[in-house]
């Protein structure tokens, strides 16, 4: 699969299943809520791009294998699943933050 223009597609970490404190929150609520809270995801594929209205190329600032923070399930993106997995197509602008390697 090859997003186009400026969408993402993520492979999202799978729901919290325990509390801060290590009470383990039932499956139900996880259902229920979908991780209400930023979700953790890997970046699978990236699309090319897009123009801007002055007609600049605008690169992706993302690429293969970031690992990024969108909003809540509920909340972003489209589910696509292939093979079993479950898939995010985000818009870019969807995604929130990226964690930064130090160096």
């Amino acid at each position: 699969m090859k997003p186009i223009r400026n969408n993402v597609l993520v492979r999202p970490e799978a729901p919290k299943t325990t509390t801060a404190s290590g009470l383990l929150i039932p499956f139900q609520a996880i259902k229920k809520n979908n991780n209400p809270e930023l979700v953790r995801a890997k970046v699978v594929a990236v699309g090319s791009g897009f123009r801007s209205v002055e007609g600049a190329w605008i690169a992706p600032d993302v690429k293969v294998g970031d690992i990024v923070y969108f909003g809540g399930l509920n909340y972003t993106g489209t589910v696509i699943e292939e093979d079993g997995v479950e898939y995010r197509l985000l818009r870019e602008i969807d995604i929130l933050m990226k964690e930064e390697i130090p160096t």
